[in-house]
């Protein structure tokens, strides 16, 4: 269904202090996920199986941001969640030396997680990282059974220090 970026700022700060499953995906012109020309914002909300979407000509930067911030705020550290290992796994690594290069040339590239509820996720009941190397038309995937948190903070990290 598609909203608007208050209704989804709204629906996640909702989920969180409702203590719902959700996640959020931004999808760019060209990604593998995206059937528009247009930037897509997908919110989640695996709990009550409801999925939300707002399309932009522009990035939706902001939004993003503050939903970011209300993901992260999710976690329960208490429970394990939030600490990682810098132990990634043998799959991720060439992943990660194909993100340094193309950063350290500022070409494009992003990633997705899939979580094994995630809508996009084909490869369920897994979870799946996704790397696209934009400028190349090249795709990379990874499959594991448990949430691959030491792979994901191994490959946000690169994705942060790219050149924009």
């Amino acid at each position: 269904m598609q909203i608007t970026l208050k209704e989804i700022e709204e629906k996640a700060l909702k989920y969180k202090t409702g203590n719902k499953n959700w996640h959020f995906h931004i999808l760019t012109p060209g990604c593998i996920m995206n059937q528009s020309n247009e930037y897509v914002l997908v919110l989640e909300n695996s709990t009550d199986d409801e999925s939300f979407v707002y399309y932009s000509e522009d990035p939706i930067t902001e939004t993003t941001e503050k939903l970011v911030k209300l993901s992260q705020a999710s976690r329960h550290p208490e429970k394990g969640e939030g600490t990682f290992e810098n132990k990634p796994s043998t799959g991720i690594k060439p992943i990660i030396k194909k993100a340094k290069e193309l950063s350290d040339q500022g070409k494009p590239w992003h990633y997705h997680l899939l979580s094994p509820d995630c809508i996009f996720n084909q490869d369920k009941p897994n979870w799946t990282i996704i790397f696209e190397d934009v400028a190349n038309n090249e795709k990379a995937k990874i499959l594991s059974i448990e949430e691959p948190k030491n792979d994901i903070k191994q490959i946000q990290t690169v994705f942060e220090g790219q050149k924009k």
